[in-house]
């Protein structure tokens, strides 16, 4: 009797395994795995070190520098555009604090402008992915542009 009580202790305790409690954002065995967030908010953009001329002709006709503004397109539709920024050369950094929500399968489009009344000049842009699998969950992710610009993104991962 004694052999079948110990027997089944050690049965039931290599049945019950501790339970693993994972951070929100990693599932599995080991909490290797990421989940991908349901939604990510935007909540700092800074657009740093664009060309500082327009095709070697300055960015405006009364001043040297542009007046940079950003749009964020998501499907091709516009979903965000920022007020512009005065005079801004480029080794300013240019800077808006945000709070736009985007869903991580959708396609994004970040792109910079200089405002300039009635006919706005494109600066630089590029594909926005907030969230990259495999990156971990960094609060700031840093892009390129096409003409060379950086961007950086503050991030927040929502479940």
């Amino acid at each position: 009797m004694y052999r079948i009580i110990i027997f089944l202790f050690v049965a039931l305790m290599a049945a019950c395994k501790p339970e693993t409690t994972c951070p929100n954002n990693y599932t599995g065995a080991q909490c290797d795995q990421e989940v991908t967030p349901g939604r990510i908010r935007i909540r700092r953009i800074q657009f740093t070190s664009y060309p500082g001329t327009n095709n070697n002709q300055p960015w405006e006709q009364q001043s040297q520098w542009p007046d940079p503004y950003i749009q964020i397109w998501t499907n091709n539709a516009l979903v965000y555009e920022s007020a512009y920024l005065n005079e801004m050369g480029p080794t300013s950094i240019c800077q808006w604090d945000t709070d736009i929500t985007l869903l991580p399968e959708d396609n994004h489009v970040i792109m910079f402008f200089d405002e300039d009344g009635t006919q706005d000049v494109y600066i630089d842009g590029t594909a926005l992915q907030p969230y990259q699998s495999g990156e971990g969950f960094p609060e700031r992710r840093t892009l390129y542009g096409n003409n060379g610009s950086q961007i950086s993104i503050w991030v927040e991962y929502e479940y």
